[in-house]
This record gives structure tokens, C-alpha cells and sequence, in this order.
């Protein structure tokens, strides 16, 4: 067992159900909507996405950001525009979820670690808040957003200037290493098992969530931890982990 300095949180599925809002029906619904304006079919989009993974090169939005470069296309404007396509209407309010993200931040760094854009980002929060609102998550409950803008960055191995999503090599090694942390010294929260078998390979710990209940309990566990005296946050590496 080891000392937990910092928790990474999936966004998608982890602080809210996204049933509704699946991958699938984003590139099927809201991604297709995005590009049509633009002139772009999915038959395109899913012929990038097939030939930047033969380069080793995965993501959704690195497939947008090659379009994006192709048609001269803001990728800002592109995120907000795909926010602006996505039915959100179906994510409830949850306040608790914000109040225990808020005690946790106030007791060790809690790093919202997501493979969507930032205007993705503000859009949950303000669903979870329910409503609409100027303040800056990180600044509100005292933890940290890590979009997919913010692992734009040149790749060597490819040569160019891509995002390096989750499932990505190394990635998380690279994100602990610019946040000054040992992979060991961090546990991910994060519903998608290939992702977290990922961060182990690269020395992290995990922890599987079912949803933002699951979520919520395992934040309840840690501000329980860190509440008592001379006590440390460790986590064993299996399911619903935290302990001594």
C-alpha cells in the first residue's frame, strides 16, 4: 500500500450516468451534425479515424483535429459546435456529487481527467450545478480540469501535432510526470476497464466505478480516510479499493 497523493476522475459515466449520451450516439447524432455544415460525411470521418490508427494515433478528436486541419477549421469552434448538437437535457442536477468533489479538493489535488473538450467539460458542470454559470469549476470546488485540449502536443513517434487521449502510450506516465507525481503516488477513478488496466500497466493505481453513485461512494471513503488522525489515503488495487 502506498501513500494516494492526487486522484484522477473520469468525467464521461464516472460524475454522471451517460447512458444517454454514448459514444455511439455522439458520433452518430451530435458528431454527424457537427460535420455536416462543414461538408464533411461520416464515411470521411470514419475513414481518418481508420487510417490515423493504423499510425498508432486514437482518439475521436484527433480524427475532428486532422479534419479540422484539412478544411481549415477552428477546432474551438468545432468543440463548441459539437456541445451545441448534444442533448444534455437528460443529466440531472446533483449537488452532492459537487460538495463531495469540493471536500475531496480541499484535502489532496483531485484532477478531472477527461478524453472530451473543455466546452464538454463546463457543460457538465453546469448540468450538475443545474444551471447556467460564469464561475470556473476549478476555482468553485478547488480541483483540476484536464481536457483534451490539454494534451495537445507534438508526438515524436508520429511526427506531428496531435492529442494524446488516455489510451494513448504512456499517457499517463506524461501526466504525472508534468504534475510533478509519481504514477504510484495517483489513483484513477474511471468506469472503462480498458483505460484503467492502462494506468496499472503504468504504475498507477485504480479504482471501477458503476456510475456516479458508485462515484460518490468512493469519495465519501476517502474524505473518511483523510479525516482521521495520522491516517493516510492508500488504496489496494482491486475493485472499490480504498483502505488501509
Amino acid at each position: 500500500m502506498e501513500n494516494i497523493k492526487a486522484l484522477f476522475i473520469d468525467c464521461d459515466g464516472v460524475l454522471y450516468n451517460d447512458a444517454e449520451n454514448a459514444d455511439d450516439n455522439i458520433v452518430n447524432i451530435s458528431l454527424g451534425k457537427t460535420l455536416a455544415p462543414y461538408g464533411i460525411s461520416m464515411d470521411e470521418f470514419n475513414q481518418t479515424r481508420a487510417a490515423l490508427k493504423e499510425e498508432g494515433i486514437r482518439g475521436l478528436f484527433n480524427s475532428a483535429l486532422d479534419l479540422c486541419h484539412r478544411y481549415h477549421i477552428e477546432f474551438s469552434d468545432f468543440a463548441v459546435n459539437m456541445v451545441n448538437n448534444t442533448d444534455y437535457s437528460q443529466i440531472p442536477s446533483d449537488p452532492e456529487m459537487l460538495g463531495l468533489l469540493k471536500k475531496v479538493g480541499a484535502c489532496l489535488p483531485v484532477y478531472i481527467v477527461t478524453n472530451n473538450t473543455a466546452p464538454h467539460l463546463i457543460k457538465i458542470f453546469n448540468q450538475l450545478r443545474g444551471k447556467v454559470s460564469s464561475q470556473n469549476p476549478q476555482e468553485e470546488l478547488g480541483i483540476h480540469l484536464i481536457s483534451i485540449e490539454d494534451t495537445l502536443a507534438f508526438d515524436r513517434e508520429c511526427q506531428r501535432t496531435i492529442f494524446h487521449p488516455k489510451q494513448m502510450k504512456d499517457q499517463f506516465k506524461k501526466l504525472c510526470a508534468q504534475l510533478d507525481l509519481l504514477p504510484g503516488q495517483v489513483a484513477l477513478i474511471d468506469d472503462t476497464e480498458r483505460i484503467r488496466k492502462k494506468a496499472e500497466k503504468q504504475g498507477m493505481h485504480t479504482i471501477a466505478t458503476d456510475g456516479p453513485e458508485d462515484t460518490k461512494e468512493t469519495l465519501r471513503r476517502v474524505i473518511h480516510e483523510k479525516s482521521k488522525p495520522e491516517r493516510v489515503v492508500s488504496i489496494r488495487k482491486t475493485r472499490g479499493g480504498l483502505g488501509d
